[in-house]
């Protein structure tokens, strides 16, 4: 479960140094961070604990917005296991065509 987390964050630290992705897009975890920081929230503080709860929340949902608004190629570069061998460098297409090879036979074909 913590190393689920841990490549998560690196995926969105990733997207959020992705040329890529739109300056707009990349406002979102600033808003998250702004409104964790902030003594504002959805839901006053009564209860020591369960004040926390609104504050996840709304950061899942920014972050979780901040991918799907992302860039498909970004983010799969992005979240790309750390230490896979690729050509590219973060932000730029990556130059590798996926394709399936056949062989044919030469002396089939002639009959």
């Amino acid at each position: 479960m913590i190393r689920m987390i841990t490549l998560l964050l690196l995926g969105i630290w990733r997207l959020l140094f992705d040329r890529r992705v739109s300056f707009c897009v990349k406002m979102l975890p600033l808003f998250a961070a702004i409104y964790v920081i902030s003594p504002f929230d959805l839901r006053p503080d009564f209860m020591p604990g369960f004040g926390f709860i609104d504050d996840v929340l709304v950061v899942i949902i920014l972050m979780t917005l901040f991918v799907l608004f992302s860039p498909r190629e970004a983010v799969a570069d992005s979240f790309r296991r750390h230490g896979e061998n690729t050509s590219s460098k973060p932000g730029e297409p990556d130059n590798t065509v996926d394709g399936r090879a056949r062989h044919v036979d030469d002396d089939t074909q002639s009959r």
